[in-house]
């Protein structure tokens, strides 16, 4: 068995999700969100985003990360944030020995729908048909599933 998780990187709001691999299929483990106060200063809130995955991490196990590439946004300052957390997220990854793929967006959504152009609706729809109407708290955590979904499909 191989167990994968997949990270939807946010400052505000990051989502995880964790399947195993037992022959083709992912089986959904489990997923959520860690949240960032705005109120925080920037140093604080990765540090918050990085000992909260390692406590995901730590309960969960996987042997793989996989995490979702960023996009340069029109707003420079989102971005480098973006960017930012990103980073704590992979550290984190890092420090626990998991090997780390990285997949662009266009890749996640044409893997679990088939079109790269999807939107978000659809992959959402496409993963609850797939885990029987599961419910997720936000856009992120359901990112979060397709990413650990794609890296299911594409390991060799």
């Amino acid at each position: 068995m191989i167990r994968i998780i997949g990270i939807d990187p946010g400052l505000n709001k990051t989502g995880w999700a964790v399947v195993d691999k037992i022959g083709y299929d992912p089986i959904y483990v489990g997923s959520g969100i860690i949240k960032t106060s705005t109120t925080h200063t920037l140093p604080h809130r990765l540090l918050h985003l990085h000992t909260n995955l390692n406590v995901v991490i730590e309960e969960f196990k996987p042997n793989f990360g996989a995490i979702e590439n960023t996009y340069i946004n029109k707003n420079f300052g989102s971005s480098l944030d973006l960017s930012h957390a990103r980073a704590a997220l992979i550290l984190a990854l890092a420090a626990n020995n998991l090997d780390i793929s990285e997949y662009q967006a266009k890749t996640i959504k044409k893997t679990i729908t088939g079109s790269g152009a999807a939107d978000k609706d659809q992959v959402c729809h496409m993963l609850k048909m797939m885990y029987g109407n599961i419910s997720f708290n936000s856009s992120d955590e359901s990112d979060a599933l397709a990413i650990a979904v794609t890296h299911c499909f594409h390991l060799k």
